[in-house]
C-alpha cells in the first residue's frame, strides 16, 4: 500500500495546502462511504447481476482508501508513520471483524468515521489506517481479492 500512499501524497501536494481540516475530512469520508459504497453495497446484496456492481464497489473502496491516505498526508504522516499505525491497529481491527463474522467488513467503516470525528483519544493516523484495513478486508471478503490485488486495483484507478 506504500505505492498508493505515495501516489496520494504526490497528487495532493500538487493541488492542496497540507493543512488538516476535520470537517472536510469527515465530509469526504462520509461522501465516499455513504453516498457511494453503501449505496452500491445495498444494491449488490439485493442483486443477481453483481459483476458491474463489484467494479463499482472496488472503485468505492479505493476512493475511501485514497481519502484516508490523503487525511494522513494532511497531518504530515510519512510511510513509516502509516506502517507503524497499521501494525498497531491491525490486530484490534482483525479481532473486531473476527467477532462479527456475519457483518461485512465495509460496514465497520461508518463506525470508524464516527470514532474519528468524536473520539479525540483515537489518533488521526490510527483511525485512517483502521479504515484502510477495513477497505482491504472488504475487498478480500466480498470481492475475493488478495491485499496485493487490492493495492494494484487502487493504483489502476
Amino acid at each position: 500500500m506504500q505505492k498508493v500512499f505515495e501516489r496520494v501524497c504526490k497528487w495532493n501536494a500538487a493541488r492542496y495546502d497540507q493543512e488538516f481540516n476535520l470537517e472536510l475530512a469527515e465530509k469526504l469520508l462520509r461522501e465516499e462511504y455513504a453516498k457511494e459504497w453503501l449505496q452500491h453495497m445495498s444494491a449488490y446484496i439485493c442483486s443477481l447481476d453483481t459483476e458491474e456492481l463489484e467494479v463499482k464497489l472496488l472503485d468505492d473502496l479505493a476512493d475511501i482508501t485514497y481519502v484516508a491516505f490523503g487525511v494522513c498526508w494532511k497531518v504530515g504522516a510519512d510511510w513509516d508513520d502509516i506502517a507503524a499505525a497499521m501494525t498497531r491497529t491491525l490486530q484490534p481491527v482483525t479481532n473486531s471483524l473476527d467477532t462479527w463474522t456475519q457483518i461485512r467488513p465495509g460496514f465497520f467503516i461508518g463506525g470508524l468515521i464516527d470514532a474519528f470525528v468524536h473520539d479525540h483519544e483515537l489518533g488521526v493516523i490510527d483511525a485512517m489506517t483502521m479504515i484502510i484495513t477495513c477497505c482491504m478486508a472488504e475487498a478480500t471478503y466480498t470481492l475475493q481479492l488478495s491485499v496485493s490485488d487490492y493495492e494494484a486495483a487502487c493504483l489502476a484507478v
